[in-house]
This record gives C-alpha cells, structure tokens and sequence, in this order.
C-alpha cells in the first residue's frame, strides 16, 4: 500500500503508516522516501573536500573553491562562471559540458580531467597543471578557449606555455 505526498510515493513499512494522505512526512530513521542514496554535497567554500562526489549540473557560480578538493568528483554540466577556484585539485574530474567563463583557475591541477565540451572563455589558468586532460582539442582552440590565461600553464604534453600567454598557450619547450 502507497500514499502520495507531494508527488512522492511512501511506502507502508511492516503495517505501520508513515504519513497519512495530505499530511506531513517525519520517516523513522533508516526509511526513505523515494532514491535511497542522497543527494551529494559539497558546501561551496575554501578547501572543501568534494572529491569523488556526484555533482553534475550544480551551480558554483561566483563561489570561493580556493584549494577546494574536487578530484574524481563527476562535475558534468556544473557551472563556475566567475567562481575562485585558485590552486584547487580538479585532477581526474569530469568536466564534461561545465562552465568555467570568467573563472579564476591560477595554479589549479586539472590533470586527467576530462574537459569535452567545456566552457572555459576568458577564464584563468595562470600556472595551471593541463597535463594529461582528455578529450582537449589543442589546435585550434576553439571559442570556448578564448581569451583563456594560460601563461607558464603545464600543457596536456608536458611542455610549458610561455608567460603572458593569452588565448594560446605559445608553447616552449618540453621541461628537461
């Protein structure tokens, strides 16, 4: 037997009603209500550990992620316009379809990262770790590069972009 609440079906739990039709929910601890695995969280501020959290399609827009840890977490379709994400640990994530315009991403590790279709126009990557990202088209970038810092930013391959490298990396040589 069900009871719908809002549009969210409750089960009867060994006879004992949890809510009656058009009341109030209060489930016992250890009963669910729907998915039974909650939705992850990640408070948006310096040095949060988010990593290897499912937080596809979230909005960090304008956030401090300063040092934030956000390794392996699936970030798929997140938004950071504008956010501060100096020196954080993106190593591994799925950056898949995200939005980094105008965000601040100076020293930050984003090696292995997977970054099709990403957004990072106007962004910052001063001294940024890009080795290894995947699914990175490198020539031409495309428009959603544009106007990206990369100056002294560590290319998927190794070498080392160039200082006051604006919109492309205008590689030197591979580090010896």
């Amino acid at each position: 037997m069900t009871c719908s609440v809002k549009g969210i079906a409750l089960a009867i739990v060994t006879g004992v009603m949890l809510a009656a039709c058009g009341g109030s929910v209060s489930a016992p601890l250890g009963l669910t209500s729907g998915d039974p695995s909650p939705p992850a969280q990640c408070e948006p501020r310096p040095h949060a550990d988010c990593s290897g959290l499912d937080l596809r399609g979230r909005t960090f827009n304008r956030a401090d992620l300063s040092g934030a840890n956000l390794s392996g977490a699936d970030l798929e379709g997140a938004s950071f316009v504008g956010a501060r994400l100096t020196e954080a640990d993106l190593s591994d994530a799925n950056l898949a379809r995200s939005d980094f315009r105008g965000a601040v991403l100076a020293r930050a590790n984003l090696q292995g990262a997977s970054v099709r279709q990403a957004n990072f126009r106007g962004a910052s990557l001063v001294r940024a770790n890009l080795l290894g990202i995947r699914h990175f088209v490198a020539v031409p970038l495309g428009e959603e590069w544009w106007g990206v810092d990369f100056s002294d930013a560590i290319w998927p391959d190794g070498r080392r972009c160039r200082p006051s490298a604006r919109g492309s990396c205008n590689l030197s040589q591979r580090p010896s």
